[in-house]
């Protein structure tokens, strides 16, 4: 019988251990990446929609639509000034709002997901601004010398960097295609964003010879966290069954049911509180960021990327200091109740010692007055 209660013993602890361990960084892990709290709070404490619609945006408009040799013939200066004069703030807010409503769905909080950014007040900016913003950057431009003005016109690429003899704003707009450009920007940019669960539609196209997409779908990605969510319930529940089961294999020894219980929980404790704490100790902002340069080749000098990265980085450090802290933290516990159990177990088996002792002795007695 004996030897039954150790095999059993041995294989509840050789099972408990590693899904506790599992436990604790599973636990952590959904209610840092599953709870809009922390999730979407992280997001806002590092002020990422902020950072997207005042640096990075603009930075990807700039470069997308200032003109150059090979590129439309909108002055940087110009598309800077007119990017500037954007209402970033309400973009902000929603960038803001879509992630949330997407978040929501794909996290099972919301049932149904219909989300849509209007793009049209932007899209209208540009219009009315890109003109008038190139005649003054133009009215502003020192006069050509003679080898300027000789090398633009025997070059059908080159863009206006002075102002021409003879040649008015509107006049330097149509060389430079400025009224044409504006209207091919009018027409291709997207107006409206809307985000279904299986669709990301822009309207109007970004490529008209081709369909909507439909290989996009955050359906499985909800499916996934309804199921996980509950899991580690199940999990928890699975794990105190086989705790309660290790104890009464044990009985009618308290004493050892309580060292066993107490062993297997600091067993499961010392794994992740060496890992969590190796992270919270050794890794650092820069430590990842060094890493995400490195992998995604990332290179010096280009702003928005730099940007892109840090803000990537500040996210996935934030979120998982947390998942590691909450893992610190309930190692500790673990840690501590595992403790707590072996002081109650050698309290009681010093009383029962000191008792058994007792006995001995009034029975020793007994029997000497007896003779």
């Amino acid at each position: 019988m004996s030897l039954l209660r150790n095999l059993a013993s041995g294989l509840l602890t050789f099972l408990i251990v590693p899904l506790l361990v599992i436990f604790l960084f599973a636990n952590n892990f959904t209610n840092t990446l599953l709870n809009q709290n922390n999730f979407l709070g992280t997001l806002s404490a590092n002020k990422t929609y902020t950072t997207i619609t005042k640096d990075i945006l603009p930075s990807l408009i700039i470069d997308t639509v200032a003109g150059g040799e090979d590129k439309q013939g909108i002055p940087k200066e110009v598309i800077t000034k007119v990017v500037n004069n954007v209402d970033k703030d309400l973009l902000a807010k929603d960038l803001e709002r879509t992630v949330g409503d997407v978040y929501r769905y794909a996290t099972g909080v919301s049932q149904t997901l219909e989300t849509k950014i209007d793009l049209q007040p932007y899209v209208n900016s540009l219009r009315d601004q890109i003109k008038p913003g190139f005649l003054d950057y133009y009215a502003n431009l020192p006069a050509c010398t003679p080898e300027q003005e000789k090398a633009f016109n025997s070059s059908t690429d080159s863009s206006i960097t002075c102002q021409l003899k003879g040649v008015s704003g509107a006049q330097a707009a149509d060389k430079e295609g400025i009224d044409q450009t504006v209207a091919d920007l009018i027409i291709s940019a997207p107006k409206t964003i809307t985000i279904t669960k299986n669709q990301i539609i822009f309207d109007p196209p970004l490529n008209k010879n081709q369909p909507e997409s439909n290989n996009f779908s955050l359906e499985n990605v909800k499916n996934t966290s309804v199921a996980v969510r509950p899991a580690t319930t199940y999990l928890l529940l699975a794990v105190a069954g086989m705790l309660l089961l290790l104890f009464l294999i044990h009985l009618p020894n308290f004493r050892a049911g309580l060292r066993s219980v107490a062993w297997v929980l600091v067993s499961a404790s010392i794994v992740p509180l060496v890992i969590s704490t190796a992270f919270l100790f050794f890794v650092s902002p820069n430590t990842l960021i060094n890493f995400f340069a490195t992998t995604l080749n990332v290179k010096n000098g280009s702003s928005y990327q730099e940007t892109i990265l840090g803000l990537i980085n500040s996210n996935i450090y934030d979120l998982a200091h947390k998942i590691f802290q909450g893992v610190q933290i309930q190692g500790i516990i673990l840690l501590a109740l595992g403790i707590v159990l072996f002081a109650t177990a050698f309290v009681l088996d010093k009383r029962h010692k000191e008792a058994h002792r007792e006995h001995h002795e009034e029975t020793s007695a007994t029997v000497a007055i007896q003779n």
